[in-house]
């Protein structure tokens, strides 16, 4: 059940216990207030987990937005590799586009370079 009818049920429970509390049965008034502790922890619970997913959420917006600052910062390609600003070398696009990582690339042939980090070989 999604918090809003959690909440909503509480409250009727609520309203229900204030019109009988008058003329009720101590036991109806009991299983009553049980009902709606339940209901109350429930809430709860799904706030705590709506909480959860709302921090994960952030975590994740934070790393799309770090990354895509990052690669506003890309100069150009150059055999296959990234140029950043500021940044002298070449620098691998896989482990860039895959892991957010700035590698550097090694020479390993006229017009060929490789990744130390995940072997890709770039031309």
């Amino acid at each position: 059940m999604e918090i809003i009818g959690l909440i909503n049920t509480s409250i009727g429970i609520v309203k229900r216990l204030r019109e009988i509390s008058k003329n009720i049965e101590v036991a109806e008034f009991n299983n009553l207030l049980a009902e709606l502790a339940n209901k109350l922890a429930d809430s709860k619970m799904e706030v705590a987990d709506l909480k959860t997913t709302i921090l994960q959420l952030e975590e994740k917006i934070n790393r799309l937005e770090s990354k895509n600052s990052a690669k506003s910062k890309i100069l150009g390609v150059k055999w296959g590799c990234y140029q950043f600003e500021d940044m002298e070398g070449l620098f691998c696009p896989r482990c860039f586009d895959v892991d957010g990582r700035q590698i550097l690339t090694s020479r390993l042939r006229s017009g060929k370079r490789k990744c130390p980090q995940c072997n890709a070989e770039l031309s």
